[in-house]
């Protein structure tokens, strides 16, 4: 019987900015290569811009002024939700990055504060839950919607249906 093993691995990439470094946050939800693979696009993304990438965080604001940090530095932004997807089976390895355009608004010190108050930001990734409370700073994505809430489905399942045909890296 044929087994597959599939890693996963979230990274936030804000776009670079004349006047400010790119942004990585590695939320990792993952191992080995898929993490890998998440953390190299991200980098190789922010090696567009003439700035050094600042990393926020691994994994989830510890505190309300981790997760302020993280949204002040998304606020008015548009970010990149990169998602490191690899499957390995006996015949190989596939793997592939999906990746999100988030556009972010501008956000008043009354609804941060709520925000904050409200405890949400202090377990999503990148503190900020594009399905709950913070949508209302979030007037449109391109790409997958369901890449930035946690898990792009659909496109895992393509990659586990080329990893079980024996399409690995090398034949892609």
């Amino acid at each position: 019987m044929r087994k597959t093993l599939a890693a996963l691995a979230v990274v936030l990439c804000a776009a670079p900015t004349a006047s400010a470094s790119p942004i990585i946050t590695l939320t990792g939800r993952g191992w080995g290569h898929g993490v890998g693979m998440a953390q190299d696009g991200a980098e190789g993304m922010a090696q567009m811009g003439s700035t050094t990438p600042e990393i926020l965080s691994h994994f989830y604001p510890g505190t309300t002024i981790e997760a302020r940090r993280m949204l002040e530095k998304l606020a008015g932004r548009t970010h990149q939700v990169l998602t490191g997807i690899a499957a390995v089976t006996r015949k190989g390895v596939v793997s592939e990055v999906e990746i999100t355009q988030v556009f972010f608004d501008l956000i008043n010190e009354e609804e941060l504060l709520r925000y904050l108050e409200s405890g949400e930001p202090l377990d999503k990734a990148g503190a900020y839950g594009i399905q709950g409370y913070a949508a209302r700073w979030i007037p449109r994505i391109e790409g997958c919607f369901f890449n930035v809430v946690g898990f792009p489905l659909s496109r895992t399942l393509q990659l586990l249906a080329r990893a079980r045909a024996g399409q690995n890296e090398a034949a892609s």
